[in-house]
């Protein structure tokens, strides 16, 4: 599974450190955890709100809010999958 960006602005300051890389991820909300790793194990928009029971439109939230935390709010995130 990779992420693919599709940038909305420059891109931003990679790669960062492990260390930083930890802190964000201890930042995100439980939900924010869930949803990325549904997320990063392929599903989509959809199937991750039909599995987690929230809206699409909450989904999309919590994408954005992770993509902020790792600075990468002019980005969209998109599921791809490892060639």
């Amino acid at each position: 599974m990779i992420l693919r960006l599709s940038p909305k602005a420059d891109l931003p300051q990679f790669p960062m450190n492990q260390a930083e890389f930890h802190e964000i991820l201890d930042d995100l909300t439980k939900r924010e955890e869930q949803v990325l790793r549904l997320f990063l194990g392929g599903k989509d928009d959809s199937e991750i709100a039909k599995e987690i029971q929230i809206e699409k439109v909450t989904v999309r939230t919590h994408l954005s809010n992770i993509c902020r935390e790792f600075n990468l709010a002019g980005y969209q995130l998109k599921p791809g999958k490892a060639e």
